[in-house]
């Protein structure tokens, strides 16, 4: 993940953000998001390239969910998909009203 690139970097000036994780490419159009109903999108990172990467996003036409810095970035990268994963989606768009894009 996210963490290991910047160890394996080792530039302390570099400022790291990690989005679109779990957004298809075919998914990112011009004209906004191909299903506009989920148009969440998490971010994460670093403050100087979160601010830039939610700037990115607003202007794809979606709606960035800043999570936090890089320490939560193993909770939201990759990883294997799990029933806890899935009830943390699931509970976050009951309670908060999040529609992650997931691929469709």
């Amino acid at each position: 993940g996210i963490l290991i690139h910047k160890e394996k970097l080792d530039d302390p000036t570099v400022k790291w953000a990690g989005a679109y994780k779990h957004i298809l490419w075919t998914l990112i159009l011009p004209t906004g998001p191909k299903n506009p109903g989920r148009p969440d999108i998490e971010v994460f990172g670093d403050k100087e390239a979160v601010d830039d990467v939610v700037e990115l996003i607003y202007r794809h036409g979606w709606r960035p969910i800043v999570r936090g810095g890089l320490e939560v970035s193993p909770k939201y990268e990759g990883g294997k998909v799990s029933l806890g994963k899935i009830w943390g989606n699931i509970k976050r768009e009951m309670g908060k009203g999040e529609k992650l894009s997931v691929g469709w």
